[in-house]
């Protein structure tokens, strides 16, 4: 044992399928506890989704920028 520990609560799981595939949903189990299914998380400061759009992540950067601007005027 390396003493790698996992959180069960913090983990997530998200599946990007390519077009065609039909989303079947498979429940992944780790230590007898199921996995939570997202669609989108943020990981590194990027948002992921599970489609592969970048609307998301775009989103966040322009309300960060704005907030950045925002703090600049007082």
């Amino acid at each position: 044992m390396l003493g790698l520990t996992l959180s069960i609560k913090k983990t997530e799981v998200l599946r990007q399928l390519q077009p065609s595939t039909s989303p079947e949903v498979s429940n992944i189990n780790v230590g007898g506890a199921p996995l939570q299914f997202v669609d989108k998380f943020c990981y590194l400061g990027s948002i992921i989704s599970s489609d592969g759009s970048l609307d998301g992540e775009i989103s966040q950067r322009i309300a960060k920028a704005s907030a950045a601007f925002g703090q600049l005027r007082n």
